[in-house]
């Protein structure tokens, strides 16, 4: 444990010391309250979010189930969804990385022509 006093005014007696320890406790044990009541807060966050998706599943599920669907159908035609989003964003960026690359390579014939 590092101490930033002086020799001076470290604590001497045994009174002193006990004195000295049991406040470096005490804050010990407000820090880990605090972190406690971070904790407490996050579970609760976390329940909530679980109880909504469990809530979610199971209405998706009766939702099916009225319709005659299958879950594991609808889930398939939710994750294409995802992929198919993901690949239009992957290929509007590549078509910016050629457009970037075709301006580089005028700019590059420009200064050649110059050179040449």
């Amino acid at each position: 444990m590092s101490d930033n006093r002086t020799l001076r005014d470290r604590p001497t007696t045994d009174k002193q010391c006990t004195e000295t320890c049991c406040e470096q406790l005490e804050l010990e044990i407000k820090q880990l309250q605090a972190e406690l009541a971070t904790a407490r807060e996050t579970n609760k966050a976390l329940h909530r979010r679980c109880q909504l998706a469990e809530s979610a599943v199971k209405e998706n599920i009766a939702e099916c189930k009225r319709h005659g669907q299958s879950l594991g159908r609808r889930l398939s035609a939710a994750g294409y969804l995802l992929i198919e989003a993901e690949l239009a964003t992957a290929k509007e960026e590549v078509e910016d990385l050629r457009k970037t690359i075709r301006a580089k390579d005028t700019i590059i014939d420009r200064l050649d022509r110059r050179h040449y």
